[in-house]
């Protein structure tokens, strides 16, 4: 749009660290966080704000967390936690959503590893590492269709892409992969194998740089 040639463009994608985001094992991260080994777990990991599609999320989750199935919360209240919560009183499913607040980020692979799936109801996004960070760690994504997502996910095979602010369509995948767990493995296992395949690796991202660099010069 600026006049630039396109042949002047290079674009190069995040990248994981795949040796720093690898499965911890599912018992073992929840012995680490002390989570329940008999329930299944869905994970959110963002700031509690607007963009993030928060609302959303707690508004599904009353078609898909029960006393065997909690909705974990991982990160930083801006300013939405009350009205979350509240939200979630009327719905009559606060007993099981829980909010941790902010987190080390040595341990996210920890808490992806202890998830069966991790979600993101975004409104609008980049490249969200997260959603890297959890195909990484071999854990299937239900994220909303939305900038760069679709990029870093295969539709239907490292987990499903959804339409934003649609509750429904939310829960409805949330629970297609919570009822399967056979789904939720192979998932997962393609999910690292395909960024590794596709170049999404941190590894990939600085011989990338590096390439460009080395043509300038």
């Amino acid at each position: 749009n600026l006049g630039i040639n396109e042949d002047k463009v290079h674009v190069v994608p995040n990248g994981v660290d795949i040796e720093k985001f690898k499965s911890a094992g599912k018992e073992h991260a929840r012995n680490l966080l002390n989570l329940p080994q008999n329930k299944r777990i869905v994970l959110f990991v963002g700031a509690l704000r607007k963009i993030k599609g928060v609302d959303y999320l707690i508004e599904a989750a009353k078609d898909f967390v029960s006393p065997d199935t909690e909705l974990y919360m991982v990160g930083r209240d801006d300013g939405l936690k009350k009205s979350l919560e509240k939200r979630a009183r009327e719905l009559k499913v606060s007993s099981y959503i829980k909010y941790t607040g902010p987190v080390n980020h040595e341990d996210i692979p920890l808490w992806i590893s202890a998830a069966d799936m991790l979600v993101l109801p975004s409104l609008s996004e980049g490249r969200p590492n997260v959603v890297l960070e959890a195909l990484s760690c071999e854990v299937p994504v239900v994220a909303t269709d939305v900038g760069g997502i679709p990029e870093l996910m295969v539709n239907e095979e490292t987990g499903y892409l959804v339409p934003p602010k649609n509750p429904a369509e939310l829960s409805d995948k949330i629970n297609k992969l919570l009822n399967d767990e056979s789904r939720r493995m192979r998932m997962g296992h393609f999910g690292r194998k395909s960024i590794i395949q596709r170049g999404l690796t941190w590894e990939a991202h600085a011989k990338k740089t590096v390439e460009v660099y080395s043509k300038l010069i």
